[in-house]
């Protein structure tokens, strides 16, 4: 609905798959995304975010003590992230 009032402003897209060029954007910024995609897609998905990235990646994900909906505590994120 949006696009019909800003054509081309917004792309519906993989996120382990972008349909932009490599370094396309100065900033790229992902809020609650991971969390919501297979853990075996994380890395693919940080990889693709930081090839259409020029200078800065700002990823938020849930914080804290609790699991994600796979049971996946946040320091096994943390460790998929310092992997890429």
């Amino acid at each position: 609905k949006t696009n019909s009032r800003f054509p081309g402003r917004f792309e519906h897209a993989s996120v382990i798959d972008l349909p932009f060029a490599d370094g396309e954007f100065d900033t790229v910024v992902s809020i609650h995304c991971l969390e919501y995609i297979e853990l075996s897609d994380v890395s693919a998905a940080l990889r693709e975010m930081h090839r259409v990235a020029d200078r800065y990646v700002f990823v938020e994900k849930e914080s804290g003590i609790t699991t994600d909906r796979d049971g996946i505590g946040n320091e096994r994120l943390l460790y998929l992230f310092d992997g890429i």
